[in-house]
C-alpha cells in the first residue's frame, strides 16, 4: 500500500508524528496484514522477518512504534504485546 492510495487515510495525526519521529520520515509505503488472533506467533514471525533489513511495524491496539527485537521478545508495551491488545 503506498501513500497514494490512502496509506495514512484512518491514522491519528499522533500515530503518524510517532512512526515520522522513529523512522525520521514519513514513509511512502507499508506492507498491512490482517490475521486472527490465534494465529499472532504467525504474524510475529512474519512482522519480523519483514523488519530484517529495518524498519519499523504498527498495530491497531496502541500507539506505539513497534523494532523488530521488540516483537521477538514479547515485550509488553502499555499492556499488550505486539498484535494483541492489553490483557486485562
Amino acid at each position: 500500500m503506498d501513500e497514494a492510495s490512502g496509506l495514512y487515510r484512518d491514522w491519528e495525526p499522533e500515530d503518524i508524528a510517532n512512526l515520522e519521529q522513529a523512522v525520521g520520515h514519513r514513509p511512502e509505503w507499508a506492507v498491512q496484514i490482517n490475521y486472527r488472533l490465534s494465529r499472532r506467533a504467525d504474524l510475529a514471525a512474519l512482522a519480523v522477518a519483514l523488519l530484517d533489513d529495518g524498519g519499523v511495524a504498527f498495530d491497531d491496539f496502541c500507539s506505539y512504534v513497534w523494532t523488530a527485537v521488540e516483537i521477538e521478545t514479547d515485550t509488553v508495551i502499555s499492556g499488550g504485546r505486539f498484535g494483541e491488545g492489553p490483557v486485562r
